[in-house]
């Protein structure tokens, strides 16, 4: 039986070095526009991303520690568009409500 700390090292350790190297990669290939900023920004989303992502697959028993750190990687490389894209969402939303109505609407027919 793992110990306390063996169980939080492997349920934490793996996916925020996962994380921090999805981070790594994503820098990596920005390495035209980098800035002191830009790479705190990057490692802020990035850890954020891993902690909720890694939080919500927590649960789940059927998944290995290898492929809970996986998918905590793609959703770090990911992170920065998604939390974008859902900004821009939100803007847009609070923008024209009315067009969400409409959506919903037409959804119903």
């Amino acid at each position: 039986m793992k110990s306390e700390a063996e169980r939080l090292a492997i349920q934490w350790g793996l996916p925020i070095i996962i994380a921090l190297f999805a981070v790594a990669v994503r820098l990596f290939f920005k390495a035209d526009k980098l800035s002191l900023a830009g790479v705190l920004r990057g490692i802020i989303i990035g850890l954020f991303v891993g902690a909720m992502v890694n939080l919500a697959l927590g649960d789940v028993a059927s998944l290995s520690d290898g492929e809970r750190g996986a998918i905590v990687g793609v959703a770090v490389v990911l992170a920065e568009d998604l939390i974008a894209a859902l900004l821009n969402l939100g803007h847009q939303l609070r923008k024209h409500p009315e067009r969400i109505l409409e959506l919903l609407f037409k959804a119903k027919k």
